[in-house]
């Protein structure tokens, strides 16, 4: 199957459960409320974070199936076995340190308003029992992935994200808002659903009803997960140390009015996570030259695709949130949405350096610049939000994805003329923020005219750029193995 069949289809299991998002959180609001509902964007950091346990078993589990795509369903099987076993430990330790610690995180860390810390904290035996589940699901969606059934894994995913995202809200309204009703209806969503997707890989890996598990197995497994596992625990430190610090400085409804926008525009991502994740296993086979010039290709088809979308991104931020949360909410968090969108642009495109580092060998290199960055980002971090409340750690996040991008691009032997086609892009997305920061009360005349000068000025530069460029070829030159 082609990298373009491959992008479409995971393209489509991403959106989809992102529209399901963009429905719900404006009825968890109304439901929930701010507040209730920061404490619980809160709660799922936490658990989100515990993630880093999962020591990159998911991805080794994915790069060791599709390696014995010619083996035995034997040693398939054992494979997958012995992912599983290690990370259903891993999982029980992670809920044995959040037991531990639970209380005192949510009592005394984040700064949960006392009227809430109770029905939080009747809640934290669900929060710990969800724990093994998550790092289990991360090798059923490995096994999946590495046997190249990219169609069932999203058709699940899209039937997690609905289940997840709805049953919680139904219950919340049905019996009552209380966390200790919507977290435990949000747990049991996620056990129910691991369900199929272990179904799945009985059928496409696939496995025998006795489980065997191998001591060599585990050791390479965690061999290759090393790095991938250092840049799991690191990433999602960097990913919401932000919304811990603003919670503990600032409180609960600060981490509501941040997380929003955030929320939004980071969906931009699947565009180059999907990409990515077609063409990782093709940087894996691939020589260095080769992996190098389809890495190129990739990003100047990239800068092509995001800097649009990233423009029509920020010229109609303002309005779509207003529609969606509400003129109040909307003028807090708009204005940060924006800042956010140009990180979003430089962390796309940072996507294809990534994986080719990743997929090269090199997942070191990934994993020990992030190592690097946790202590000055958390300084300053701490500093922006201070003296600059949300817009500082706004500015202070999209500050270290650009530099995170710089730093991948530097090592990933990428050439230096792919860093010029983002020279332009680069101005339109600054003048486009600097041109709409402060416009009048009445914004849809001005959305709409400064709108219009942006289209017309990105067609122009598009059409410049495309003509006569091979990328359009890109998606029907690289086939994989399978095809």
């Amino acid at each position: 199957m082609s990298i373009r069949k491959y992008t479409i289809i995971n393209l489509a299991g991403s959106i989809i459960p992102m529209f399901v998002t963009l429905v719900t959180v404006p009825l968890y609001l109304k439901t929930l409320g701010d507040v209730r509902y920061g404490v619980l964007s809160l709660v799922w950091l936490i658990l989100g974070y515990f993630g880093f346990m999962e020591m990159g078993l998911g991805k080794a589990t994915a790069n060791h199936l599709a390696r014995l795509s010619e083996a035995s369903d034997k040693e398939r099987g054992v494979v997958f076995w012995s992912a599983f076993s290690v990370n259903a430990v891993l999982g029980t330790i992670a809920a044995i340190i959040l037991w531990i610690i639970g209380s005192f995180l949510l009592t005394r860390v984040l700064k949960i308003p006392a009227e809430f810390q109770a029905e939080s904290l009747a809640a934290l035996p669900w929060m710990i029992a969800t724990l093994p589940l998550a790092l289990v699901s991360s090798v059923l969606n490995g096994a999946l992935e590495g046997r190249n059934r990219f169609f069932t894994v999203n058709i699940l995913q899209i039937a997690s994200t609905i289940v997840f995202q709805v049953a919680p809200l139904v219950i919340a309204y049905i019996y009552s808002p209380s966390l200790s009703v919507v977290i435990p209806a949000a747990v049991l969503s996620r056990a129910f659903m691991n369900i199929p997707f272990l179904v799945a890989c009985y059928s496409s890996v696939p496995l025998s009803r006795r489980p065997r598990f191998s001591r060599e197995a585990v050791n390479s497994l965690l061999s290759y997960g090393g790095w991938v596992a250092v840049t799991g625990m690191i990433g999602p430190l960097l990913e919401t140390i932000d919304r811990f610090l603003i919670g503990a400085i600032l409180g609960a409804q600060a981490v509501t009015h941040y997380t929003l926008p955030y929320q939004l525009v980071t969906k931009a991502r699947v565009i180059p996570s999907s990409l990515s994740r077609a063409l990782f296993p093709k940087f894996s086979a691939a020589h260095h030259g080769d992996a190098s010039h389809l890495a190129e290709d990739s990003f100047r088809l990239l800068v092509m695709i995001m800097t649009p979308i990233i423009i029509l991104g920020i010229v109609l931020l303002k309005p779509f949130m207003i529609i969606w949360v509400g003129k109040d909410i909307a003028t807090i968090a708009s204005p940060l949405g924006e800042i956010f969108l140009f990180g979003i642009w430089a962390n796309s495109l940072a996507y294809i350096p990534y994986s080719l580092l990743q997929g090269t060998g090199r997942p070191d290199i990934v994993a020990k610049f992030h190592t690097l960055e946790i202590g000055p980002f958390l300084a300053l971090l701490w500093v922006s939000i201070h003296f600059f409340g949300l817009y500082g750690a706004a500015w202070a996040w999209t500050f270290r994805v650009l530099t995170d991008f710089i730093f991948l691009f530097r090592y990933s032997s990428m050439p230096n003329s792919s860093m010029k086609t983002m020279i332009i892009p680069a101005v339109m997305i600054i003048s486009a923020i600097i041109s709409l920061h402060n416009v009048a009360n009445n914004i849809w005349p001005w959305h709409a005219a400064i709108g219009a000068f942006f289209v017309i000025w990105v067609g122009l530069w598009l059409i410049r750029l495309y003509k006569g460029s091979p990328l359009s070829k890109l998606f029907y030159k690289h086939k994989t193995a399978s095809s």
